[in-house]
């Protein structure tokens, strides 16, 4: 009978990660499908709506991820933060599948890391997990109810599963799916923050 537990876990385990391929795949296409001015007029909306939030402006550490690719940009936000005073902790990949968040006061203080993504420098101070109050997280998709689609590595969902900070996710309107399939291992965000809201 265990032994049938097991497969049976097993085979759902595989059926999440091919359907979550699947919404890949799909979400991908579908973003080399949108216009320029979309993609730019949605990400500047969707950081205005962060900025408004009550939760933002309460806020004295943020942790945000740094965009790549066509991902929301975060650069308004990082700029308000800075502005504002507010201490910025930024992702610092230091393992495969593992990160940790780094204070920077200035984007000066990012470099190419792995992946060619733009990490903080390895003598940034590490922000630790209970001192920040807001977390801007990335997504390939999301749903309505707090799912999130990340590109498959598991950092965030690793680096977020014990922590009590406010969750929020980026995601364009036109790039949100019905329902995402999720396991135990991933990490429900609390509020999906779009263009329209």
């Amino acid at each position: 009978m265990l032994s049938f537990l097991v497969k049976k876990g097993q085979t759902e385990v595989w059926r999440i990660m091919k359907k979550k391929q699947y919404i890949r795949q799909q979400i991908k296409q579908k973003t080399e499908k949108l216009s320029t001015r979309y993609l730019r007029d949605s990400e500047e909306e969707i950081q205005k709506q962060i900025l408004m939030l009550p939760e933002f402006k309460r806020a004295e550490t943020v942790f945000c991820y740094i965009s790549v690719g066509k991902e929301v940009s975060t650069e308004l936000i990082l700029t308000e933060c800075f502005r504002q005073g507010k201490r910025v902790g930024v992702p610092l990949c230091t393992a495969p599948g593992i990160m940790e968040v780094r204070q920077i006061t200035c984007m000066d203080q990012l470099e190419h890391g792995i992946y060619g993504l733009m990490e903080p420098k390895r003598n940034t101070p590490i922000v630790e997990k209970r001192e920040i109050d807001l977390g801007i997280i990335p997504c390939i998709s999301a749903d309505f109810c707090g799912k999130r689609l990340g590109h498959g590595a598991g950092y965030y969902d690793r680096y977020l599963s014990d922590t009590e900070f406010l969750k929020v996710v980026l995601c364009r309107k036109e790039l949100l799916w019905e329902e995402i399939p999720t396991d135990s291992y991933d990490v429900p965000m609390d509020l999906v923050v779009t263009e329209k809201g």
